[in-house]
């Protein structure tokens, strides 16, 4: 590992791909979940089961997004590449977790 980012500390070297896992997490879990259990059992009251899961899943995804912007302004600003790689990942994973978060929304 390079002697930049071993500086790092463990919250933030995963927080700049906490957008795209728990993003990716939230989508999976939202369609997995839903298509399964609504489809199996089709309860009279699956509306309030598909709102609450979906809601859970968007809170997850948008917690990742969260994360990952604040990860993202914590990174400091310094011209070398490591650095600009590392706000490029964060800036991304975030976007990636807004896009899991819109999926749910959907």
């Amino acid at each position: 590992m390079h002697p930049d980012r071993q500086s790092a500390t463990r919250t933030q070297r995963f927080g700049k791909w906490a957008g795209l896992h728990l993003g990716a997490l939230a989508a999976f879990a939202d369609q997995q979940v839903i298509a399964n259990t609504v489809f199996t059992a089709c309860m009279a009251s699956s509306t309030a089961f598909v709102v609450t899961v979906s809601t859970l899943c968007a809170m997850l995804a948008a917690l990742g997004a969260l994360w990952s912007w604040r990860t993202r302004r914590a990174l400091r600003e310094e011209s070398h590449a490591l650095a600009k790689t590392d706000r490029f990942i964060a800036t991304m994973s975030a976007a990636m977790a807004g896009f899991a978060l819109l999926y749910g929304l959907i």
